[in-house]
């Protein structure tokens, strides 16, 4: 072969003629979210009326509640040169307490099989757990059991977590930045192990063996929906659950730590556009469902519901002031 065509054709020497551009990826993005957005829903759906069946049960408080997402067309494909498609689907549950929180995210973390996870204690008062995973069939019950069982000590969770840390980050952390993630685990499981033994005291015998069979009840219809056991749906999507408390989710709306901030979004532009508009762009707002831990007059777990555009928008924006119809802009 001539030496000079050899040189051409190298791989390293081609050069790509095609790119994809936003109506493409846009193409893409829906196909990726049709293909998933049942198989996500029906997930929300069996957290709802697990975390439901948990509050009949006094297991939970009243504050316990969720938000879950399908992130929109335009920040998807804003986040195309940075992210991959691993937090299109979303849920934010948020708890009165850290025990509260913790137990929750214990309880259902055989439900998503982990692909990435990470706690942050950071100082603009963000303190959350956040992991992404797939749909699986974690058994709730015998997690609970476990649980009920079992004395979590602070150091075995401090150690787990930081195994999961890449060497490069452990080599920039200092010894201040160990000693505080070592004393915020600390703190987090100390308050999980009272939260248990609180439970415990409440929930035994009879009233137990009850909250099993209703929580069996409820899984066995998702797995039996899902088929999850024999992996026959890969269209699983996978899922980023951000576990919180009130307090830290109300500093991510409106305090130190808030979404708008973290976002360098400037609210009186959106206000204004809001205004001029009569609402904001669909191709801007996510898919939202609220949780609805409620039950019917059977007695049986209501599903989320999914929010108006208004809604979205204010879930959004909390600062946003939302107004009634004969209030807005041109497009009234």
């Amino acid at each position: 072969m001539n030496r000079a065509f050899a040189e051409r054709i190298k791989v390293e020497n081609l050069n790509p003629i095609y790119t994809v551009n936003d109506t493409e990826k846009e193409g893409v993005y829906r196909e990726f979210v049709d293909s998933q957005k049942k198989h996500f829903e029906s997930y929300i759906n069996f957290l709802n009326a697990e975390l439901c069946t948990l509050k009949h049960y006094g297991i939970v408080s009243d504050f316990t509640k969720f938000l879950a997402r399908i992130k929109s067309i335009e920040s998807s494909i804003r986040n195309d040169n940075s992210k991959a498609l691993n937090d299109v689907f979303g849920i934010e549950v948020n708890a009165a307490t850290p025990g509260e929180s913790d137990f929750v995210v214990t309880l259902f973390s055989d439900t998503l099989t982990r692909t990435r996870e990470v706690v942050h204690n950071k100082e603009n008062k963000y303190i959350a757990h956040h992991y992404s995973g797939y749909p699986n069939a974690g058994n709730i019950v015998t997690k609970l059991e476990e649980m009920f069982e079992t004395t979590h000590e602070p150091t075995s969770m401090f150690e787990k977590y930081m195994k999961n840390i890449p060497d490069k980050v452990k080599e920039e952390m200092s010894e201040g930045d160990i000693d505080r993630l070592k004393n915020y685990f600390d703190k987090f499981c100390v308050d999980l192990n009272g939260y248990t033994t609180v439970i415990k005291r409440n929930v035994s015998g009879e009233k137990l063996r009850e909250l099993k069979k209703d929580l069996r009840k409820i899984e066995q219809e998702y797995h039996k929906i899902e088929k999850l056991k024999n992996g026959a749906n890969y269209h699983q999507p996978i899922i980023e659950g951000q576990f919180k408390t009130i307090q830290t989710a109300i500093e991510a709306n409106i305090g130190s730590a808030s979404h708008g901030d973290y976002k360098g979004e400037d609210m009186k532009m959106i206000q204004k556009e809001y205004d001029q508009r009569g609402g904001i762009p669909l191709s801007r707002l996510p898919i939202m469902y609220r949780s609805n831990l409620e039950t019917d007059e059977n007695g049986d777990p209501i599903p989320p519901r999914i929010l108006s555009s208004d809604e979205t928008a204010k879930a959004l924006y909390p600062s946003l002031i939302v107004k009634k119809k004969g209030e807005r802009g041109v497009n009234k």
